[in-house]
């Protein structure tokens, strides 16, 4: 499946697609809307409606900063951090892609998010696993000390785990969205 392009001219947001049915025959699907009508449908140019059940939009892109503390994440972007209701849906609603470089992330109406391999900022101040493994926070703590965040290894293995916040230096990656 190739990766889709996404075009943008005179106000027309059109997107193109191939896909392989279980058949072993292709096609090709053209998207074309304008954002007008993206607007009236109330997603941000920049969100994407990957038709799960929750109605949530997820951005297309990582926050700028690559790495958060989770003190920093929650004090920036508190309610826009997904749950972690919200990162098990992602996982489990959605069909994950290995890309080279991270996932590609295809919800049931086919439209799709990348997440990449951002690795992490440890307690120390290092950066660890850029290219190896992805690193997302949750806004739901499991107790005082730990929170919940997405993880992902270089096509191996999709979780959505509670992990221990040794320091206030640790930093993930931040990827928000918009609910209904």
């Amino acid at each position: 499946m190739e990766e889709l392009e996404l075009l943008v001219a005179q106000n027309i947001i059109a997107s193109t697609s191939s896909y392989m049915t279980k058949s072993n025959s292709s096609g090709r699907v053209i998207l074309v809307t304008t954002k007008n009508e993206q607007e009236k449908a109330n997603i941000p140019l920049d969100y994407v409606d990957l038709g799960l059940p929750s109605g949530i939009l997820w951005k297309t892109k990582n926050e700028s900063g690559v790495y958060y503390s989770y003190e920093q994440a929650m004090d920036e972007y508190g309610d826009e951090l997904p749950t972690k209701t919200e990162l098990i849906e992602l996982k489990n609603k959605c069909e994950w892609y290995w890309n080279g470089d991270g996932y590609k992330v295809v919800g049931p109406n086919g439209n799709y998010i990348n997440m990449n391999l951002a690795g992490i900022r440890d307690c120390n101040g290092h950066y660890n696993g850029w290219g190896e493994a992805g690193f997302y926070w949750s806004s739901t703590r499991n107790s005082a000390d730990e929170v919940w965040m997405l993880i992902f290894y270089n096509a191996y293995k999709i979780v959505v785990g509670n992990e221990k916040v040794d320091c206030s230096g640790m930093g993930l990656s931040v990827r928000l969205v918009k609910r209904p």
